[in-house]
């Protein structure tokens, strides 16, 4: 009788939600430690990786058109023909047609919260001014590594009629051994009379 009542308590705890819960959570500690399954760390650790390539993958194609438009001296925020093109703008058209082909930009744009797009103009300008960083970053390594160039500075005034001043730097290519003239930016001077 001593023997069937406790094969009964071992059945019933055999049988109970949290043996089964504590032998699941074993066997995964096992296979886990046995390197059979990733651990909970590197699951989390892979989710998140892939999630920062994604953004990574969305904010080059939105980096892309910025490129493009800025080589082309195309307003980001103006439409070259306002019938043809109902958008926002030449850079939302652009970045609609860009949709068409990449996925990973169609899948956000259907998919992100409008809060979360990317794809405002306090966005684009913060993307503009990255650019701008990486541009001038390279003109100047060009011209440390060229050992021979000179800057150009101008005043002029604009149509607000602000005084600036123009800074261009010419140097020598040494990819190319052609003599570069490239545009740094405009400086607002604090006095305009030397």
């Amino acid at each position: 009788n001593a023997v069937g009542n406790k094969r009964s308590i071992l059945k019933s705890h055999d049988d109970s939600v949290d043996h089964r819960n504590a032998v699941e959570k074993a066997e995964n500690f096992i296979s886990v430690c046995e390197g059979k399954k990733p651990s909970i760390c590197s699951s989390l650790s892979k989710a998140y990786e892939d999630k920062v390539k994604k953004n990574h993958d969305i904010l080059l194609s939105i980096i892309d058109v910025i490129i493009v438009l800025g080589q082309r001296n195309i307003a980001l925020r103006g439409n070259w023909d306002k019938i043809a093109h109902q958008e926002d703008g030449n850079f939302q058209f652009f970045i609609n047609w860009k949709s068409n082909f990449d996925t990973v930009l169609k899948d956000h744009l259907e998919t992100a919260h409008k809060s979360m797009t990317y794809l405002s103009p306090q966005i684009q300008n913060e993307l503009i001014q990255c650019c701008e960083l990486e541009i001038r970053e390279r003109i100047v390594q060009k011209c440390k590594a060229s050992g021979f160039y000179s800057i150009m500075a101008d005043e002029t005034t604009d149509v607000s009629v602000t005084e600036q001043l123009s800074l261009c730097i010419r140097y020598v290519d040494n990819d190319t051994y052609e003599v570069r003239e490239d545009f740094l930016g405009f400086v607002e001077p604090k006095e305009v009379d030397a």
